[in-house]
């Protein structure tokens, strides 16, 4: 929820208050970003069906720990040209990973208490992660004046949630194993 929260909500702020990109181009950059995520989402979607959403999910959030820094140093540029690669490279990385998350929900809870534990589960940690990530990004920068602090959040957050990750990538496969059997 902090990745997208970052990379698609924030960055069109990001981009004009910190890297002093007029608004409206700001807005156009973030919406090219948007659409290739939008097409990204179909992509990732094949993806959880050939392998399975906690390894789409484990690999997208290695792949965007290692790219934060690159993503957001290309964006920094404040060239055209590269914000635009930077952003379409973390397209189908928060793709990948938005996409896995409803999948891993769906066998996390068992069916009588499915709806309520996705609905919980994924409404609380999107408010909590997503609704304080911008402000707690706006603060570091503030702090320290490094501009680039939304990459070492997102690798932070990446940090904290790979165990989880891992351990959802050991129960998937679990349960993919009993299904076979029956």
């Amino acid at each position: 929820a902090s990745i997208t929260s970052i990379m698609s909500l924030f960055m069109v702020t990001y981009m004009s208050r910190y890297l002093s990109i007029r608004p409206s181009n700001a807005l156009w950059l973030n919406s090219i970003s948007i659409c290739t995520y939008s097409f990204c989402c179909l992509v990732s979607g094949r993806l959880i069906d050939l392998f399975n959403p906690a390894k789409v999910l484990k690999v997208a959030s290695i792949a965007i720990f290692i790219l934060a820094y690159p993503i957001f140093e290309l964006i920094s540029t404040r060239e055209t040209l590269f914000i635009i690669l930077g952003l379409l490279l973390s397209a189908p990385l928060l793709a990948c990973i938005m996409g896995s998350i409803p999948m891993l929900l769906i066998e996390l809870f068992p069916v009588q208490v499915r709806y309520s534990g996705i609905a919980f589960s994924y409404n609380s940690g999107f408010s909590l992660l997503a609704g304080t990530s911008p402000m707690l990004v706006v603060f570091f920068i503030s702090a320290t004046g490094i501009k680039i602090i939304p990459a070492f959040f997102i690798m932070l957050m990446v940090l904290c949630a790979l165990p989880v990750i891992i351990f959802l990538n050991k129960r998937f496969i679990k349960f993919e194993n009993i299904k076979r059997r029956h």
